[in-house]
């Protein structure tokens, strides 16, 4: 079909790839002079309705995603050629590779690498199914890599040509007309194939109409004696013909032949995700051992070094043989697995990042925290100071009342402080562009103070009885009870569930749970050890400035010789450099000045140390599937709006939805 026109609008260069009901071509609309690739039917299968209807199924399938990470498809008709008439279906061309070349040179990927493109691919397959989109054919051949021109990639989930579309009953063909896989030359994504078959019972890898050596899945035991059958691995399996193609990536259900919901595309992704961190597919072989495996069999264990157990765990889930078992959407699936390939590395550095860039406010914020703490050891050290000078009567009331009051303060300023960097860290996250308005915060913070304060006073208080008997049960207590705070102000909970939510998210990552705790209590703690022992150190140098050193003379031999009288003074005065009174206040006074110099280091490390808590939180609620999504309205609640461009992004995607409905 060189040079062949269609419909008077698309001009054919040349071949892309073959398939067995069609072939893939490069070709220029001739109105804007724009690259595109053209996907035709060849004519002997025009003249069958199911075939026709695979290609209408694509392009609705294709065409009601709006997605970049979809690839575009623009136009599909049926055009009269020199060889008869042809269905053709067009879509954008796209530069790069697929991952399944990529696999077949590299093997496995790393991990950030696989993270990166899983999650793009989830992204457009969690839209997909969001519009009622099963795709069914999720594997490394239909996962397309372009370049992105910064050094990155962009990704395109492929042909939707076997999709299974949530329809309403005028529109449904019925679920005796449903579609499978063709063997393909998986060169080029876009030449990737898929026939027709009559139900999901029947499912088609290849079709001996179609192709010489084609095989049915299920099929009748005759066709099955006429199959080529092979034991080979991924990159042999996925080629045009051979036994194996898509059923290794096929989830147990599909090999059943039940009704497919979007679970089962979240298993296909999990053996992708097995394929690119290991090298291989969970199960292979002969299709008949492939099948019973996926539905029988638990997966291999991947066995590769640098891979942290997390996310191990997130993809056996993906692999679960039940559906209720696996992430429930493959946003979720995403979520989970973005979350635990990051460790408290990644979390320290997205947690310096947002510091820095929100350092004004949070210091703002932590200084005003930090006012009643400095003013009552103010007070303490003044009331200590006019009773040693004896300007008041020494009692210990005063101070013990300063104590009690600086004790509740504290509880009360870190609620405050949690409470305003909750806000302001979510506020970053959910509307990044839109200004931060303290007051409002401190409004809903006021509103839910307290649950907040109990949630803090109860969670320190068995902190600190747990460390008093035993230092470890102390720590428990800390890590278990690390996100009732911020689940109290994002969440709207009571106290109780506050408590049962931070133990839920913890169980998510323990590990980070508890690196995140020793970091907000040995970190202050080695900063309060150091300059104490830096202001101890000052007094005894200044001391013993003041003291006076023994005589030396030096005899004729230039041995010394120490005057016995002289050294008998320096030793006493050794023994008593200054009188106990000077000594107490010097020691009142430098006492003060660490105290006040600690609470300036405080006021620039608290901040880190709370953003680091509540990324910790929405880490964990991403690593349950969660998302951000819900918090827009706690925001607008706040009369926080969002842009009018973002509304106006809205209302037309909105718009959009309902037409396509």
């Amino acid at each position: 079909m060189i040079g062949e026109v269609l419909d008077e609008k698309y001009k054919i260069e040349k071949e892309l790839g073959r398939g067995g009901m069609g072939t893939v071509y490069l070709a220029t609309h001739i109105g804007t002079e724009r690259l595109v690739a053209v996907k035709v039917i060849l004519p002997e299968f025009v003249r069958r309705p199911e075939f026709i209807e695979r290609f209408r199924r694509e392009a609705r399938a294709a065409g009601r995603l709006r997605h970049p990470n979809v690839v575009d498809v623009t136009d599909f008709g049926i055009a009269r050629t020199s060889v008869g008439d042809v269905a053709y279906l067009v879509m954008e061309y796209l530069d790069g590779c697929t991952l399944a070349e990529v696999l077949e040179e590299e093997q496995k990927l790393p991990l950030s690498w696989t993270v990166d493109i899983l999650e793009q691919v989830c992204s457009a397959v969690h839209q997909a199914h969001q519009q009622g989109v099963i795709h069914r054919d999720l594997k490394p051949e239909n996962i397309w890599l372009e370049p992105n021109k910064r050094g990155g990639y962009n990704v395109k989930v492929l042909d939707f040509g076997i999709a299974k579309l949530e329809e309403s009953p005028s529109e449904e063909i019925g679920d005796d007309l449903e579609v499978s896989n063709v063997g393909v030359d998986t060169t080029n994504p876009i030449a990737v194939e898929k026939t027709s078959a009559l139900s999901e019972k029947e499912t088609l890898i290849t079709d001996a109409e179609f192709s010489e050596k084609a095989t049915v899945l299920f099929s009748s035991s005759e066709t099955k004696n006429k199959i080529e059958k092979r034991s080979s691995g991924d990159r042999d399996l996925t080629r045009a013909g051979v036994v194996l193609g898509t059923p290794l990536y096929m989830s147990p259900e599909q090999c059943r032949g039940e009704k497919l919901d979007a679970r089962s595309d979240v298993y296909s992704l999990g053996v992708v995700a097995y394929r690119m961190l290991s090298g291989r597919v969970p199960f292979d072989g002969d299709f008949s051992e492939v099948i019973k495996a996926h539905q029988e069999k638990e997966p291999p264990p991947i066995e590769e070094k640098g891979i942290p157990k997390a996310v191990k765990a997130v993809i056996y889930s993906a692999l679960a043989k039940k559906p209720e078992d696996r992430p429930q959407t493959a946003q979720a699936f995403s979520a989970k697995l973005k979350t635990a390939s990051e460790g408290i590395g990644e979390l320290l550095q997205k947690s310096l990042v947002i510091y820095s860039e929100l350092f004004p406010k949070l210091i703002f914020i932590s200084f005003l925290a930090s006012i009643p703490g400095f003013l009552f050891q103010t007070s303490r050290t003044i009331f200590e100071v006019l009773g040693f000078l004896e300007v008041i009567k020494r009692s210990i009331a005063p101070i013990a009342l300063i104590e009690v009051l600086s004790f509740f303060s504290r509880h009360i300023v870190s609620a405050m402080l949690l409470g305003m960097t909750t806000l302001v860290v979510a506020h970053h996250l959910v509307l990044p562009l839109r200004p931060v308005k303290l007051r409002s915060f401190f409004r809903l913070i006021m509103s839910r103070i307290k649950p907040l304060l109990l949630t803090v006073f109860a969670v320190s208080v068995l902190s600190w009885i747990g460390i008093i008997f035993c230092i470890i049960p102390g720590l428990v207590v800390s890590v278990l009870f690390l996100l009732a705070p911020p689940a109290i102000v994002m969440e709207k909970t009571n106290v109780r569930q506050a408590l049962r939510r931070s133990m839920e998210l913890v169980k998510r990552s323990y590990q980070t749970a508890i690196a995140v705790v020793l970091i907000s209590t040995v970190v202050p703690v080695l900063f309060a050890t150091f300059l104490s022992v830096v202001s101890d150190s000052l007094v005894e140098v200044h001391m013993l400035k003041k003291t006076p050193s023994s005589s030396v003379e030096q005899g004729p031999n230039t041995e010394t010789q120490v005057n016995p009288s002289r050294a008998e003074f320096a030793e006493d005065t050794r023994l008593d450099r200054k009188p106990p009174r000077e000594r107490d206040l010097r020691k009142i006074i430098v006492n003060y000045v660490f105290q006040t110099f600690l609470s300036l280091v405080l006021i620039l490390l608290m901040p880190f140390i709370m953003v680091l808590t509540v990324l910790f939180y929405f880490k964990a609620r991403f690593a349950g599937g969660e998302s951000l999504q819900d918090l827009t309205t706690l925001f607008e609640e706040l009369e926080i709006q969002r842009p009018e461009w973002q509304k106006r992004i809205q209302s037309k995607q909105l718009s959009f939805d309902k037409v396509k409905t």
